[in-house]
């Protein structure tokens, strides 16, 4: 019995891609703020790469269509991650906010490992809304390059098309046709 796959090539990115899906899912899911630093390092490292070929046009006409899969599992991954880092953002404001306010001038200090909890949900704070905007701005990049991939795929596909026909109005189709009528008659 023959499986699909035999009979269509999968790309050689293919399992990258499972893998990654499954890496950046399970690392988004456990929400440690410095594994998802590390994916967003990685990713944004690989999307540098790519662009910097895309714009030097080192990019082969044939791995656009995988370098724009790829693209879209990392787009849909820092979706996730996203996700996951305003749940986080939201859980850490919610801890402050049990801690309530910082007690005002005249009054009684708050104690001081209440002190240093409060110090560090702000910086957790201030890391994780940090995350969010680099999050924000390198999905917006890649979306970008998604989409200047797939217009450079879509110029490529056209040219294809019309340096294949031949216009009707073009002297040598008529020169072409004359022959073959002559051969004919």
């Amino acid at each position: 019995m023959k499986m699909w796959v035999n009979k269509r090539k999968l790309p050689e990115y293919l399992i990258l891609i499972i893998l990654l899906i499954a890496s950046f899912t399970l690392h988004a899911q456990d929400a440690d703020i410095d594994d998802i630093q590390n994916d967003l390092s990685n990713i944004e490292t690989s999307y540098k790469d790519i662009s910097k070929q895309f714009d030097d046009k080192k990019l082969p006409d044939d791995s656009l269509k995988s370098k724009n899969h790829l693209l879209v599992v990392y787009r849909d991954s820092l979706f996730r991650i996203s996700s996951v880092l305003n749940k986080k953002l939201n859980d850490v404001n919610v801890s402050l906010s049990i801690l309530g306010s910082v007690p005002g001038k005249g009054k009684p200090s708050e104690p001081e490992n209440v002190a240093i909890k409060r110090k560090n949900l702000n910086s957790e704070i201030t890391k994780v809304s940090g995350l969010i905007n680099s999050t924000n701005v390198l999905n917006t990049d890649i979306e970008k390059l998604i989409q200047k991939i797939s217009d450079a795929r879509s110029t490529i596909f056209l040219s294809g098309i019309t340096d294949r026909t031949i216009s009707p109005f073009s002297p040598i189709l008529w020169k072409e046709a004359k022959k073959e009528l002559k051969e004919v008659a």
